[in-house]
C-alpha cells in the first residue's frame, strides 16, 4: 500500500509541476569561398572574420556582431552565425535583415547578403 501512495503522489506532483519551455540558440547556416583578388586563386589557413546582421543593405542599423576565426579550405568555409554571441529571433522580427561579412582588416564585403 505504501508504494501506491508513494507512486501515486509521484504522479500528482509531476503533473501540478509547470511546463519548462527549453529556448533552443538561433544560429545561422553560412557558407562562402574567398578568392585572392590578385591571382585569382582560392584562400587557405584561418581567417579572423566578423559577422554582423544590420537593418538595411548599406548604412543603417546594427542588429548583431560576432567575430569568429575560420578554417578556409580551397577558398571554401562555413560557420554558423550565432555559436559566440546569443543571436535571438527578437533582433530579425518584423524587419528585413542583411549580413555584412568582414575578413581580417579589410573593409566589409558588399553588397551585404
Amino acid at each position: 500500500m505504501k508504494t501506491f501512495l508513494r507512486a501515486f503522489a509521484l504522479i500528482l506532483l509531476s503533473t501540478a509541476l509547470p511546463a519548462v519551455a527549453v529556448v533552443m540558440p538561433m544560429r545561422i547556416p553560412f557558407q562562402g569561398k574567398l578568392i585572392d583578388p590578385v591571382t585569382n586563386n582560392p584562400k587557405n589557413g584561418p581567417f579572423a572574420m566578423v559577422f554582423k546582421i544590420w537593418d538595411a543593405p548599406v548604412g543603417g542599423n546594427q542588429l548583431f556582431s560576432e567575430p569568429q576565426t575560420i578554417t578556409v579550405f580551397n577558398g571554401v568555409f562555413s560557420v554558423q552565425i550565432g555559436t559566440i554571441n546569443y543571436l535571438s529571433a527578437d533582433m530579425l522580427s518584423g524587419t528585413s535583415a542583411y549580413l555584412g561579412v568582414t575578413v581580417g582588416a579589410d573593409a566589409e564585403m558588399a553588397p551585404r547578403q
